[in-house]
Parts: structure tokens; C-alpha cells; sequence
């Protein structure tokens, strides 16, 4: 099901791109190390963490055209905290062996370890702070990364919609695809927001489109196993290249390795408004 957002307001890009890297090292290994993810995300508490630090970072926030950052006196009555959110990436080999997720999404995916918020000055967003959760407790983690104005803007669009659930982001890479994601009424939604990698040219990406999560993983499964794929073909192509260990006889045949060849092209499913 896909539902048009009715309120249309300018989009900042984001201008960043967010670090968010996926290592495979051999055609064997099933996925990179995951953080644990907290059994509970206290948000009362996490902003308490983030008021805490503000004051020390003032000279970070709000930098100028000339590189200056906001040293005014009302330095504090100017910065303040957006609505928090959850930063999540999918866990590419996971989606590449199956279209279909059971339960919760966020239970399957990468990340889920840090509850950010959006630093506003003056009330418009500027960068963001990090609380994360390291060694099973909450602490600040950092300042800065991206731009969070195209995730304010929608989360305000939603609210005037009646769609109070948090927005949280989730990324595809490598390359990177951005979406929010959201859940309302029973169901979990993802908005495109951003697709540098033209990984998925089926969606609409202007922000202004919800999709049902079933409608996009199975695009997502596509992609997915073409990155894995590409990955493993890189590596047994490495693999190849390595001299052999060890002395040669000189009556002993050179082995000749084993062709490889690439992936199939896999047609993506279109979306098509109902």
C-alpha cells in the first residue's frame, strides 16, 4: 500500500553521508559483528544526558559562514533538543537470503544502539547528538555526523497528520539509501528520503511517499543479494590473484584457477500506486 503525505513543505538534503560501512572479508562470512541492542530505550533519560552536555559543545553548534561558532551568552536559551530517534541499518546478508522478516523489523536489522536528537538552533535544525548505548550502559557518544533537517521536517509533517510514532532512519548500503521508518496503526512504513546510489529507482524518493515495509523489502532482498554477491566475486577474484604458498616444483603443473562469472540480473518488482 502506498499513502501520499498531504502536507508538502521544502526538503533539505542531507549533506553528509552517514558512517554506516558493511565489511564482508571472505565468501564464508555470514555478517559483520553486531552491538547488542538494549532490551529498553530510555529516552527521558537519554535527554537528561544530552541537556547535560550541551553547555560544553556551544562552541560546536551553529558554526557560520565564517567558521565561528555561537558564543552569545544566551548560548543555552538558543540550542535546544528535537524529538529523538533510532538510527538502524539493514543487515545485508540477512536480506539477501530472505525477502520476508518475522516479527518486529527492528529485531533483524543493524544498529538500533543510539538514540540521537536533533540539535536545533534558534528552532531550526543544525547537526546532532548521540546517545549510545556502549558496555550495556547509556552514555554521550558524540556531536555531529549530518544534517537531521529533512528528518525534522518530516517528523512534523507526520505529527499534522495524526501519525505520532517515532521516526526512526534506516540506512541500505553500501552507497547508501535512506528511509524513515514509522509505525501506525499496527503496520511499519518506510518513507524514501534519499537514494544516492540509485539502488532503488521503483520508489519515490522526495519524502513525500509512505510505503507498507512489504512492499519494499522485496526490492530490498534484490539488492541486496547483488551487493553480496559482488562482494563475494571480488573476493574469490583476490583469492585468485594470491601466490601460491610455498616452493613449486618445477615438473609440477600451474594450476589454472577456476573462471568466475558475475552475478545474475535480477528484475526488481515495480510498485504501482493501488
Amino acid at each position: 500500500m502506498k499513502r501520499v503525505l498531504r502536507i508538502l513543505i521544502p526538503i533539505v538534503v542531507i549533506t553528509l553521508v552517514i558512517g554506516f560501512v558493511v565489511v564482508r572479508i571472505t565468501q564464508t562470512t555470514a555478517s559483520h559483528q553486531k552491538m547488542p541492542k538494549p532490551a529498553t530505550y530510555p529516552f527521558d533519560d537519554a535527554r537528561k544526558l544530552a541537556e547535560e552536555r550541551l553547555p560544553s559543545l556551544s562552541h560546536l553548534i551553529g558554526i557560520d559562514a565564517a567558521g565561528s561558532g555561537l558564543t552569545n551568552p544566551d548560548v543555552s536559551q538558543r540550542v535546544t533538543l528535537g524529538m529523538p530517534f533510532i538510527d538502524y541499518h539493514f543487515d545485508l546478508d540477512a536480506m539477501a537470503a530472505s525477502a520476508t522478516v518475522q516479527s518486529d523489523i527492528r529485531n533483524q536489522l543493524d544498529g538500533g544502539v543510539n538514540i540521537d536528537f536533533p540539535v536545533l538552533v534558534d528552532g531550526k535544525p543544525n547537526t546532532i547528538l548521540t546517545i549510545g548505548y556502549r558496555n550495556q550502559n547509556w552514555a554521550f557518544v558524540g556531536l555531529g555526523g549530518y544534517s537531521p533537517a529533512q528528518l525534522v521536517a518530516l517528523q512534523e509533517r507526520l505529527e499534522t497528520q495524526g501519525i505520532m510514532g517515532r521516526v526512526d532512519l534506516l540506512v541500505f548500503g553500501p552507497g547508501w539509501s535512506m528511509f524513515a521508518m514509522v509505525d501506525d496503526k499496527g503496520q511499519t512504513f518506510l518513507i524514501p528520503l534519499e537514494d544516492s546510489a540509485k539502488y532503488f529507482p521503483e520508489l519515490d524518493f522526495s519524502g513525500d511517499q509512505m510505503y507498507a515495509l512489504s512492499e519494499v523489502l522485496p526490492l530490498v532482498h534484490v539488492q541486496a543479494q547483488r551487493v553480496v554477491e559482488d562482494s563475494d566475486r571480488q573476493n574469490r577474484d583476490m583469492l585468485s590473484r594470491m601466490p601460491t604458498q610455498g616452493p613449486t616444483s618445477i615438473s609440477e603443473p600451474t594450476a589454472t584457477p577456476e573462471p568466475t562469472y558475475p552475478a545474475p540480473v535480477l528484475e526488481p518488482t515495480v510498485i504501482t500506486a493501488p
